[in-house]
């Protein structure tokens, strides 16, 4: 993960494993280490990019044990051929309001990159309000 102070809010960039066990793959353990990292940070964090989970995966459950919310934004990548919900904003201490991506529902048959969609990903923004939820 990279971390930024920007206006008096911690950024904090994440690209986490996926949670699929058969691949022995540590998303999970990723998140709870950059928690753990954040743990004696006063202020506001957000937490933003590809956890490779649905935020009620293992993935998304390390941050919200670390106090971090989301709002569900629906299908932000197609990968396998399906839109997936896999990117996040979460915020502890402000509140994030992303704005959806426009993919359709996760579990829509769709691939990309596309012409117009160069990634796997969908670009997501979001607004930070940096008074306390």
């Amino acid at each position: 993960w990279a971390t930024a102070q920007i206006d008096g809010v911690m950024l904090v960039s994440v690209h986490l494993d996926p949670e699929w066990p058969a691949k022995k793959l540590r998303g999970a353990v990723q998140a709870a280490q950059v928690v753990g990292s954040l743990e004696d940070h006063v202020g506001p964090v957000v937490i933003l990019g590809d956890i490779n989970s649905a935020w009620d995966g293992a993935n998304g459950r390390a941050l919200q044990w670390g106090g971090f919310d989301a709002v569900r934004v629906g299908a932000t990548a197609a990968t396998n051929g399906k839109a997936r919900e896999l990117d996040v904003v979460a915020a502890r201490g402000c509140t994030a309001t992303p704005q959806p991506t426009g993919l359709p529902d996760p579990g829509t048959p769709l691939w990309l990159p596309t012409a117009d969609l160069p990634s796997d990903h969908a670009p997501l923004t979001a607004t930070i309000d940096r008074a306390a939820p």
